[in-house]
This record gives structure tokens, C-alpha cells and sequence, in this order.
């Protein structure tokens, strides 16, 4: 069957197409690229045959895979470059003693809240209001909490904080944590760098401490009284002081406690500094929230984020995709950024952990390998294993990579041997039927479509050949395979 889809896709011609005003890929290319973006998996070969014949269809795609579960969980992961929580207690400076389950349910929970937003297409402000938090059985048992009846199930935290989406969040602030001398302004910068993409140390600025070596320890008058301090600190410690019921990284203690709010606290950092946001009073946690949720750098920033993680780019100020104004629905602003021009640019980009992930458990579904999402769980949550395809292990490495390195031929070389050992090619019996598959195998994992007697195939041919052939076809198929995945064009879209 596929076979007939390539000779049909390869024979089809683009004419009547009109002439773009700037270059942009063309319609395949682009339905594979959004298929790996939006959903984390290749298009099939019917599908870009689909699109090849009919090149409008692509925004018909685009609109029903941002309201596919694949959509969420993509961007769910995109927003822990902003978190960092899903890995983050493997390595942070505050180890508990926990269990793999744990360790995985306590980081993803932030983002579990993100993703059930998304795919359930509600405001993202609910981000900063919801008034409960999807919790886990294995994070309800780390922090000895009453376990939810089913997996994930919407609760409110039983210490009595006040509600507030990811403000509320017991893994946020483990993982981003404070202490006495820094008097949380570590997690209110967090909540201007993460709701508002406004971090208080980008902010630009010349300017002279007047301070001498010998009065450097006077730093927290010098906060209140120099000007040139209170630019920041007169926002960044008001903002802090409403934080104040988490713990510091300086109390020793279980996760259980360490994860507990405290209104003593609270009171007492409010007795420092009235908490307000930006100059406005402010209430509680709750009250946060609201102010961040009315802010319209909350809406710009949630435009930021969604065309960063489609583009595989920061957004720079002066950006004209950041024209297009604060959203509400990170479905909608998908679908308009991947029928941009900016997004059908010809520069290419590098898989993600997670798509590097979700593309070879796919694959290895399709060519009846049959489930191997826990052979290659290292690729999500090995906080080593991310690191070397390029990713962040949310604590060390916090930027991601996306140039091809040798860290990613790597782990490509180690998804293509797992892939390998899982999956059974040999069957055809003659060369014909050889090339065919090869065309086939070509077009599934590299998008690119090839006819049989392609130079393409002809490499690969030549290659089955080489390894043993009819002598040895599972290790020739073997082969084959794995140069297939460790293809650059597999790495790079």
C-alpha cells in the first residue's frame, strides 16, 4: 500500500501553486513539520500524500491536531523550559529521599496542570486562578496527603494556602526555593520571568553602587535606601513578601514538611514588606494570581511562549509576532503561527527530548515493535540522557541545545539500537520488494518521500547488500534501520 502512495506522491506536481512573496517550505514539508510539532510524530505517508494533492488541507490538519491530547502534552513539556520542575528534584541542592514514581509525579505536576488547560482549550490565565491543582497518588504519598481516587485528580492542597494555579504549587517552590537572605526574591523574579517574560536581571541599566567595599555587608539597607537599588527592589521585595509562606532551602526537612505552607511565615515576611504587586496592595496568593491573570504582559507573554516553543527560537522584543497581542487560547495562537510565514521559514531545527521521545515510540509502533515507551523513558526523564540529546536537567543545564551535536548523534545512535532490537524488518525476498521497503522505511522516518530505484535507495541497497543480504537479512534489515534513524535529516526539520 505504500509503495502505491509514494509512486503517487513522487508523480504529483505543485503547478497552479502561486509564488510566495517570501521563501517558505513547501506544503509536505510544512504538514511534516507540523506534524512533529504539534503532535510529536512523523505524518504518515498517507497523509503527505493528502496534502500533496490537495496543498489547502494543511490548515485542516493544523486544526485538528491542536485539539488532539498529543498537542497538549507537547506544550505541557515546552512550558518546563520556563518551570523546570520535571526533572529538577534529581539534582537541586534540597535531595529527598524518594521513589521513581515520586520523583515523576512531584515534577510533572506543574505541567500536568498546564496540559489538562490546553487540551481542554481553557483560559490560560487559569494558569495563575485555578482553584485547584491536578494531584498524583505517588505525589500525594510523598507528601503524605490524602490520595486522590483516581490518577490526577483535581484537589485542593489540605494545609489551607490559599488557591492560586501554579502559585499554589508545593513542586514550584521546592524547586525553586529561597532562604532568609535572600528573602524570596529569587521566587519573585521566577514569577516575573515565568508569567510575565519581564526577569527582573534583564533589565538594562548603568549605574554606580555607592557603597563602600567595607559597607557591602549593609546590603539590605542599601536595597531600601540607593537608588539605583530600589529601580528593582522597590517591585522585586513587595512582590517577594507575598511568597513568604513556602519553605526556605535552609530548613532541613522531609518533603512532606518541607512541601507544607505556613501562614506564620507568610506573616511574618509580610511584617518586612507590605506584599504588593507592581505598586498595587495585595491580599493573598489568590489575590497574586488575579493581578497576574489582568496584567497584559500575562496574555503577551503566553503569545511568547507559544511561538518560541513552535519556532524553536527566543523572541526578541522588537519581534513582529509579539504585534499580534496577548491570547487567551494557546490552541488558536497555535494555529495561526503555523500558517506564518515565520513558521514555514526554511530554517530548520533540531528534535526535542520529547519529540525525539514520542517520534521513536511511534516508529516503533508502526513497524510492530510493538509499546516501547519504557525502553525509551530515559529520554524524558534521565536528567543525563536529556543533557546529552540537548535538553535541561532543570537544574545544571537550564538552556536547551538546538544545534546538532555530537550528544545528539549519540543518543540517536542509542534510539536507533533500541529500535533495532525491538523491531523485525526481514520478508522481502527478492530486490524489488528490498527497495520497495527501503522507500517505504525512507518515507516514515525521514518525511521524505523516494521512489525505489532514488539514489537514495540505491545507497541503501547497497548497504543491505554489504551486510549480508539474503545470507543475513535480519542483521542487513538491522542495519539499514539504523542508519535510516541516525540520518541528520531524522535529527533536523
Amino acid at each position: 500500500m505504500h509503495s502505491v502512495l509514494l509512486l503517487l506522491l513522487l508523480s504529483c506536481d505543485s503547478a497552479g501553486d502561486l509564488t510566495p512573496t517570501v521563501e517558505v517550505i513547501e506544503p509536505v514539508a510544512h504538514l511534516a513539520r507540523m506534524s512533529l510539532d504539534l503532535r510529536g510524530i512523523r505524518a504518515s505517508p498517507e497523509e503527505l500524500l493528502d496534502v500533496r494533492l490537495n496543498p489547502g488541507k494543511v490548515q485542516e490538519y493544523a486544526q485538528l491536531w491542536v485539539s488532539e491530547p498529543a498537542f497538549a502534552e507537547q506544550m505541557a513539556w515546552h512550558y518546563n523550559a520556563r518551570l523546570h520542575t520535571a526533572v529538577a528534584l534529581r539534582s537541586t541542592p534540597r535531595r529527598f529521599e524518594l521513589s521513581e514514581t515520586e520523583h515523576r509525579e512531584l515534577g510533572w505536576a506543574p505541567l500536568e496542570h498546564v496540559r489538562q488547560i490546553i487540551a481542554e482549550d481553557r483560559n490560560f490565565s487559569e494558569v495563575v486562578t485555578a482553584q485547584s491543582l491536578p494531584l498524583g497518588q505517588a505525589q500525594a504519598q510523598a507528601l503524605a496527603w490524602p490520595e486522590p481516587a483516581q490518577a490526577w485528580s483535581l484537589e485542593v492542597p489540605p494545609d489551607g494556602r490559599p488557591m492560586a494555579g501554579l502559585l499554589s504549587s508545593p513542586t514550584l517552590w521546592l524547586v525553586i526555593d529561597g532562604d532568609a537572605t535572600s528573602m524570596n526574591r529569587q521566587r519573585a523574579n521566577a514569577v516575573a520571568r515565568i508569567f510575565l517574560c519581564a526577569d527582573f536581571l534583564d533589565r538594562e541599566g548603568e549605574f554606580e553602587f555607592a557603597l563602600a567595599p567595607e559597607d557591602l555587608q549593609a546590603s539590605e539597607a542599601a536595597a531600601q535606601s540607593q537608588d539605583a537599588c530600589q529601580s528593582c527592589h522597590a517591585a522585586l521585595d513587595p512582590l517577594a513578601a507575598a511568597l513568604g509562606g513556602f519553605s526556605e532551602r535552609s530548613v532541613n526537612e522531609p518533603i512532606d514538611e518541607a512541601a507544607v505552607y505556613s501562614t506564620f511565615t507568610q506573616d511574618w515576611f509580610r511584617s518586612w514588606v507590605e506584599p504588593a504587586y507592581y505598586g498595587a496592595p495585595l491580599g493573598d496568593l489568590a489575590h497574586l494570581g488575579e493581578h497576574i491573570a489582568a496584567d497584559p504582559r500575562y496574555g503577551l507573554c503566553t503569545t511568547q511562549f507559544v511561538a518560541e516553543s513552535l519556532l524553536g527560537r527566543a523572541l526578541q522584543d522588537s519581534d513582529p509576532l509579539l504585534e499580534w497581542g496577548p491570547t487567551a487560547s494557546v490552541q488558536d495562537r497555535a494555529l495561526q503561527l503555523t500558517q506564518s510565514a515565520q513558521y514555514r521559514s526554511p530554517q530548520g531545527r533540531t528534535l526535542s527530548n520529547e519529540q525525539l521521545y514520542s517520534v521513536a515510540v511511534d516508529l516503533g509502533e508502526r513497524l510492530g515493535g510493538g509499546d516501547l515507551s519504557q525502553r525509551l523513558e530515559p529520554l524524558l526523564w534521565s536528567p543525563e540522557r536529556r543533557v546529552l540529546a540537548g535538553g535541561s536537567d532543570d537544574f545544571a543545564v537550564l538552556a536547551e541545545n538546538g544545534t546538532p551535536s555530537l550528544g545528539h548523534h549519540l543518543s540517536m545512535a542509542w534510539v536507533a539500537r533500541e529500535l533495532a532490537q525491538a523491531v523485525s524488518l526481514a520478508g522481502p525476498s527478492n530486490e524489488s520488494e528490498v527497495r520497495a521497503q527501503i522507500a517505504e522505511l525512507h518515507t516514515l522516518i525521514l518525511s521524505e518521500p523516494v521512489l525505489p530505484e532514488d539514489p537514495q535507495v540505491d545507497a541503501l541497497w547497497q548497504l543491505y547488500l554489504d551486510a549480508g543480504a539474503w545470507d543475513a537479512p535480519e542483521v542487513a534489515w538491522d542495519l539499514v534501520l539504523q542508519a535510516l534513524v541516525r540520518h541528520p535529516q531524522a535529527l533536523v526539520y
